[in-house]
């Protein structure tokens, strides 16, 4: 039984109780809580990193990703259009799906339409200068 005469605040702000012992008398017994922390910490800084990284813009995965998304998108239309008009390609037509084998197994990368190397100009570079100015801002608002 404790009995404490004084603000709340106080007491709130300079008592802690935790269920948790030191083993050993040498280490400090708030040991856990920096290490739960630090846990918070890494986990934050791991998920901005990939949520970062997750961006088209040049020189970042999302760059790579986003033009497969728009490869796949291109190919699908082809495919669905092709499929609904019963169009079937001759042998020597230009083939809808150009899945090639180049010499060392892997496939050869398929282009993208004018409309869709457009989008991804503009969607990659608008990123990449929006993320430019967020780190000018942030490298400014440390500098003040």
């Amino acid at each position: 039984m404790l009995l404490y005469a004084g603000s709340p605040t106080e007491l709130w702000l300079d008592v802690q109780v935790s269920s948790l012992c030191p083993r050993y008398p040498y280490l400090p017994h708030t040991l856990p809580s920096w290490i739960e922390t630090l846990m918070q910490y890494i986990l934050s800084f791991s998920l901005a990193f990939c949520l970062l990284n997750a961006l088209p813009a040049y020189y970042l995965d999302g760059d790579l990703a986003f033009k497969l998304l728009i490869t796949a998108v291109e190919q699908r239309t082809r495919v669905a259009r092709a499929t609904k008009c019963n169009i079937l390609a001759s042998a020597d037509s230009k083939p809808l799906y150009k899945k090639e084998l180049t010499d060392s197994g892997t496939e050869e990368p398929v282009e993208l339409s004018r409309g869709g190397q457009m989008v991804y100009t503009a969607v990659t570079a608008l990123t990449t200068a929006l993320l430019g100015w967020c780190i000018v801002g942030s490298v400014l608002l440390l500098a003040l």
